[in-house]
């Protein structure tokens, strides 16, 4: 859980947890174009977090896209590979 989690009061948290669920419904991955049932769907940030400032940008659903979880692993598994190849950690 990112820290940004940890900043939301219980109330909050269940808003913007709402708020996602209800972005993401019916829309398809902005990867491969399915749609799968909503627990196999996310909303990711384009920007990705650790490169935001304002943690209320991160409300900012210009920045949101739906990925299903399979996409989403496969990115996160590319970004990992560059980073080791180009010996970041």
């Amino acid at each position: 859980m990112s820290l940004f989690y940890e900043t939301l009061t219980k109330k909050e948290n269940l808003a913007f947890k709402a708020r996602k669920k209800a972005f993401k419904k019916n829309k398809p991955c902005a990867i491969c174009g399915r749609i799968y049932r909503p627990e196999y769907m996310m909303v990711a940030h384009i920007k990705p977090v650790s490169e935001i400032d304002d943690w209320t940008a991160l409300y900012d659903q210009t920045n949101w896209e739906v990925r299903c979880i399979g996409c989403e692993r496969e990115l996160n598994r590319q970004a990992q590979l560059e980073e080791l190849e180009h010996g970041e950690n």
